[in-house]
C-alpha cells in the first residue's frame, strides 16, 4: 500500500534529498509494513537509535507541488505521526528517557501537516474568489437573466439535453 503510494510520486519527488523530512526515509524502506508494524520504526524492533531526518517542508517549497503530490505526501505525514506517536508512547510506558529525536521528528511532521494544510486552503481561497469574480462579470454581461429567453439556441440546447419541456418555462 505504501509502495503505491509512494510510485504515484513523480520522480523528481522521489528523488528528494535527505533534508526533506521522512519521505526519503520512506522511500528507502526494504519491505512494506502491514498492520502493526506500520505504526513501528523499524529501527525500534532492531533496537537501533531513531535515524536523523531533514527539515519540515517550508510553505514556498509545497506550493510549486500539485494537488496529488500534497496528497501523497499528506499521507506520508499521516503515517509517520501515527508511527511517532506509537513509539512515544511505548517509551512513556517503558519510562525510557532523552527521546528528543522523537520529538524532533514529531515537531517537524506536524510543521509539515500544517503547512499543506495552509496551501491547499490558500489555493482553495483563491479559486473560491476566482469563481466570485467571474460569476460578478457574467452577471454584469447579462448571461444570468430570467425569464430565459427561450429562443437563444444555447438555452434551447441546454433544455433538451436536461429534458426540460420548452413550455414550462415561458
Amino acid at each position: 500500500k505504501m509502495k503505491r503510494v509512494i510510485q504515484r510520486l513523480p520522480q523528481h519527488c522521489q528523488r528528494l534529498q535527505m533534508r526533506h523530512y521522512g519521505v526519503k526515509h520512506l522511500i528507502n524502506e526494504p519491505k512494506i509494513n502491514v498492520g502493526i508494524e506500520e505504526f513501528v520504526d523499524e529501527t525500534f524492533f532492531d533496537n537501533r537509535p531513531l535515524e536523523d531526518a531533514g527539515a519540515a517542508w517550508e510553505v514556498h517549497e509545497l506550493r510549486i507541488k500539485s494537488l496529488d503530490d500534497l496528497h501523497a505526501l499528506h499521507v506520508l505525514c499521516l503515517k509517520e505521526r501515527n508511527r511517532l506517536l506509537a513509539m512515544k508512547t511505548f517509551h512513556k510506558r517503558m519510562k525510557h528517557k532523552n527521546q528528543k529525536k522523537t520529538r524532533l521528528r514529531l515537531r517537524r511532521v506536524h510543521a509539515t501537516l500544517t503547512r499543506i494544510r495552509t496551501v491547499v486552503n490558500q489555493r482553495y481561497m483563491v479559486a473560491e474568489h476566482a469563481a466570485r469574480l467571474e460569476f460578478e462579470n457574467n452577471k454584469k454581461l447579462g448571461k444570468y437573466t430570467y425569464p430565459l429567453n427561450v429562443n437563444d439556441p444555447e438555452v434551447k440546447a441546454t433544455m433538451e439535453r436536461l429534458g426540460i419541456p420548452l413550455d414550462t418555462v415561458m
